[in-house]
């Protein structure tokens, strides 16, 4: 079994504050999409000052459990990969998403955990800690993958997907070797 966990996109490979939002048509999720619950970054900004996840994942190397004050799932182990994967602007009425990260899971905290990140005040969240990865350059990313191909069913509201082995190592064939977990 493996988790797949949908992120906004981030143009500083998942380590630092976009550059240049409001022109990155990658940011549209952050910039457009009403549904999307984060602290959005101001018009014109040179380097993004609103607030998301996205930020520190590389970073830190965790995620959390959405909504807030749920605990991760008993189907999450460790050792389970963990496929990162981002929405694509729409085109039409197909929703394409593009793999960007594949790790393993080292740890979960199935309680809530206070931390405090910049300028966020501190909030609580079992978090699933994966293993250190490279982001798969945006040239050799798995892209123009619908719900299905990704879950086997169309996506729905929360951040994060659980797949069969199947499904997991048909997704691994497509990511580039040297990124594979």
């Amino acid at each position: 079994m493996a988790i797949i966990i949908r992120t906004l996109y981030n143009n500083q490979k998942w380590t630092a504050p976009c550059a240049r939002p409001d022109s990155d048509p990658l940011c549209w999720r952050c910039m457009r999409q009403p549904s999307v619950k984060v602290d959005r970054p101001s018009p014109g900004v040179i380097l993004c000052d609103g607030h998301c996840w996205e930020q520190s994942l590389c970073t830190f190397y965790e995620w959390g459990c959405t909504p807030q004050g749920r605990i991760w799932s008993p189907r999450a182990h460790i050792d389970d990969r963990v496929f990162f994967v981002y929405q694509l602007p729409p085109t039409g009425s197909r929703l394409s998403y593009a793999i960007w990260g594949c790790t393993h899971v080292v740890r979960i905290d199935r309680f809530m955990r206070q931390r405090n990140v910049d300028h966020w005040d501190a909030y609580a969240y079992s978090f699933l800690v994966v293993e250190p990865f490279t982001p798969i350059p945006l040239f050799s990313r798995p892209s123009n993958l619908s719900a299905d191909e990704l879950v086997g069913k169309p996506w729905g509201s929360g951040a994060y997907q659980f797949i069969d082995d199947d499904r997991e190592e048909r997704l691994l064939s497509l990511i580039p070797e040297e990124y594979r977990a």
